[in-house]
């Protein structure tokens, strides 16, 4: 039985989750009736190891999940302990072989890029499957018990990859959550595989994502790992149905964000969400925010508390590598198709980093407020305390500015619905610039606005420039 490295050189941090964080931003948790708990049960699958009397021979066996192809030509294979009374996962290890024909010569020229062919057919020694479909059942079928004629006798088959198993799981396990307590009609099927040729990578096919089918693998550079993402497109199944009717199952329709910045900078924050249950089944959502914020609770409208996971499956050295994790809460119960209810989350931070000469820089690739990405527009109603020496610029309409002991007071309104908000502060100078309904507010630091005139004058004959040009830091959109 070949094992290659791939048991002693696995990290976590080298797993790429093909689509799991967008897959749980556009989709929840469903079945409202179930009684299990969600804390237990993702702690069940984290934990869950191959079943030692559920190890078998198998010969001769393919699987088809979309475009992908998997052939089982010779090995042995180990099957997870049910939960919640379901296999979730098996390991494969001798023979086998993954067919893949992207559909399109845009997926096909990126294939390429990484593999240098067009076609992915690699032979594997080693397959790690996570999956909420049939493959349990699939496999199953064409697989028999061993006998003493066999050759390859997996003595102690579940004992050797257990340790394995117990690592991966944890960045798989909630997706399966997501099935096992929601809808069916949506499964996932993840594949950790050790390739001949082509190494440790990584293919998918999960039809809660717009780009279900999903290949790819996690490469270090200096010690971090980095994802590489070789192709990726929609399922046979999602081109005949939009992604959104499909998977989204609700529509924020505005965010009341209460933020309170301190002398240290730190942030925080609580923000009321307004939502509209689109699919009436939905238990839990997912929402994304930045790594360095932690989320201490998530309260319904009735002031109920929520179960609520921030990142369950990352160590923090991983999480450090994010710009934001995934936040999910657990409601009560579903709401009906159209219902409107309301979240507040309170997190606080530190997202505001010095950057000299008075400017302060909010987020670093990440979100400061719980949010649901980019797939919808929301009316936003944003509220700021912080130190009096600051300005603070943030999207929308300024409707609001007081000062009082040394802070001041300032809220904010949307133009409209917009997909994303943003603020940014510092000590500066501003000018506002009309011309016509159009008013442009310019904010700039002293040691800015000098800098940029003197590079203005060095392009002007003689030297000299004009005080009114070149006077730009921080822009806020009108």
């Amino acid at each position: 039985m070949k094992t290659g490295n791939w048991k002693l050189e696995i990290r976590r941090s080298d797993i790429l989750v093909l689509g799991t964080c967008a897959a749980l931003l556009a989709g929840g948790l469903l079945r409202g009736q179930s009684a299990a708990d969600p804390a237990e049960l993702l702690e069940k699958l984290n934990d869950v190891e191959i079943d030692a009397a559920e190890v078998y021979i198998l010969r001769d066996a393919q699987i088809q999940r979309d475009r992908v192809n998997f052939y089982f030509n010779r090995g042995t294979i180990g099957f997870f302990a049910p939960v919640n009374g379901e296999i979730t996962g098996a390991v494969f290890t001798g023979e086998g072989e993954v067919l893949m024909i992207p559909p399109d010569a845009v997926e096909k020229r990126s294939l390429a890029k990484f593999t240098a062919s067009p076609i992915l057919e690699e032979q594997f020694h080693l397959i790690y499957m996570r999956f909420t479909d049939q493959t349990a059942q699939e496999l199953k079928a064409k697989a028999r018990h061993p006998d003493s004629d066999d050759p390859d006798q997996p003595t102690g088959f579940a004992a050797q990859w257990n340790p394995v198993v117990r690592r991966l799981n944890p960045e798989y396990s909630t997706r399966v959550l997501m099935d096992l307590l929601g809808r069916r009609d949506l499964p996932s099927f993840h594949s950790y595989i050790e390739g001949k040729d082509l190494g440790v990578f990584q293919v998918g096919v999960d039809e809660r994502l717009d780009e279900a089918v999903r290949v790819g693998a996690v490469r270090r550079n200096r010690g971090r790992p980095f994802s590489d993402v070789w192709s990726s497109f929609p399922s046979q199944r999602g081109e005949k149905q939009p992604y959104d009717l499909l998977v989204d199952p609700i529509r924020v329709i505005s965010y009341g964000i209460d933020t309170r910045i301190g002398i240290d900078n730190s942030l925080e924050g609580r923000a009321d969400l307004e939502m509209e249950s689109r699919s009436g089944a939905d238990r839990v959502l997912s929402f994304e925010l930045s790594r360095l914020l932690k989320v201490s609770e998530v309260r319904d409208e009735a002031g109920q508390k929520l179960t609520l996971f921030q990142n369950p499956s990352l160590e923090e050295s991983e999480v450090a590598a994010r710009g934001n994790d995934w936040i999910i809460v657990v409601l009560p119960a579903p709401h009906p198709v159209g219902e409107r209810f309301r979240l507040s989350f309170v997190y606080r931070g530190n997202v505001i980093t010095e950057v000299g000469n008075g400017v302060l820089k909010v987020g670093e690739h990440g979100s400061w407020y719980p949010n649901r990405g980019l797939m919808s527009r929301s009316d936003y109603d944003l509220t700021f305390q912080y130190p009096e020496r600051l300005t603070l610029v943030a999207t929308g309409a300024r409707v609001e500015e007081t000062v009082s002991g040394g802070w001041k007071h300032s809220r904010w309104t949307s133009y409209g619905a917009i997909p994303v908000a943003g603020f940014n502060l510092g000590v500066y100078d501003s000018r506002t610039l009309r011309a016509g309904a159009t008013t442009l507010e310019v904010y700039a630091t002293r040691e800015a606005e000098a800098a940029l005139e003197s590079r203005h004058a060095a392009t002007q004959p003689g030297g000299r420039s004009s005080s009114s040009e070149g006077r730009k830091a921080e822009c806020r959109s009108m």
